[in-house]
C-alpha cells in the first residue's frame, strides 16, 4: 500500500485537486490526492494481480483516488457473484456522486435478470449514496430495450428526504427515461404525481435543456 501511495503522490497535481475537491464538497478535501482520472485509471491497470487483491482488502481507505481505484479494480473483474459481492463491500465506503457514478462491469450486463433484485435492494437502503448508486445503475442498464415502466415507478417511490444528491439523480433518472420512452412514461406521470416537487422542477428543467426531446414533448413536460 505504500508503494501504491508513492505512485500516487507521485502524479499529483494540487491545481487539479483543488478543482475536483470543490465538485465533491461532500468529501473532505484532505482526502484528496489530486490524480486526474485517466492517469489514475493507467495506474490501476498497470498494478499487478496481487497488488490488486491486496489493495480492495486494504479498508478503510485513506484518500479519494484510492477508493476509486478500488472501484475501477472490481469494474474489471469477471465473475457476476464475485462482483456483487466486492460492489456490497465497497458501497458503504462511495460516500460522494463522483464515486458512485459511472460504475460499469461487464458481466452485470450478462446478467440483468439477476442484477436487477440486487439494484432494488439498494434503492431500499437507507443510505443516501447507496440508493444514488442503485438508481444510477438502473438508469445505465435498463433503460434501453428491456425497459419497464415498474422501473419509473420504483425510482419514484424513493423517498429521497430532500437530500440535493439523491434529489438530482431521481430528476436525471426520470428525464433519461422521458428521452428514450416519452409516451410511455410521460403517460406514467399523467396519472401519477412525482411525490417531489423539487424533483419535478429539476426534471422539468433538465428536459427543457435536453435535445433529445423536441418543443411538443418539452411543453407537455412543462404541463405537469
Amino acid at each position: 500500500m505504500e508503494k501504491i501511495n508513492k505512485i500516487l503522490l507521485e502524479n499529483q497535481d494540487l491545481k487539479y485537486r483543488d478543482f475536483v475537491s470543490k465538485l465533491s464538497p461532500t468529501f473532505p478535501k484532505d482526502r484528496f490526492i489530486g490524480v486526474r482520472l485517466p492517469i489514475l485509471r493507467k495506474i490501476t491497470s498497470g498494478l499487478s494481480q496481487d497488488d490488486k487483491m491486496m489493495h480492495i482488502k486494504d479498508l478503510p481507505h485513506t484518500y479519494f483516488e484510492e477508493i476509486l481505484m478500488h472501484r475501477y479494480i472490481i469494474e474489471k473483474m469477471k465473475g457476476y457473484e464475485e462482483v456483487i459481492k466486492e460492489i456490497n463491500i465497497l458501497l458503504p465506503y462511495l460516500t460522494d456522486w463522483a464515486l458512485t457514478d459511472g460504475f460499469k462491469n461487464k458481466s452485470l450486463e450478462k446478467n440483468k435478470d439477476l442484477y436487477i433484485k440486487e439494484i432494488y435492494k439498494w434503492i431500499d437502503d437507507d443510505k443516501i449514496y447507496t440508493k444514488r448508486f442503485g438508481i444510477h445503475q438502473l438508469m445505465s442498464y435498463y433503460l434501453n430495450d428491456d425497459f419497464k415502466i415498474e422501473y419509473v415507478d420504483k425510482v419514484n417511490r424513493v423517498e429521497t428526504n430532500n437530500e440535493y444528491y439523491l434529489d438530482m439523480m431521481v430528476a436525471w433518472f426520470f428525464t433519461t427515461a422521458l428521452c428514450k420512452h416519452f409516451d410511455e412514461v410521460y403517460n406514467y406521470f399523467s396519472s401519477h404525481q412525482m411525490k417531489s416537487e423539487s424533483i419535478l422542477k429539476k426534471t422539468i428543467s433538465k428536459c427543457r435543456d435536453s435535445y433529445l426531446l423536441d418543443d411538443n414533448q418539452k411543453a407537455l413536460i412543462k404541463k405537469l
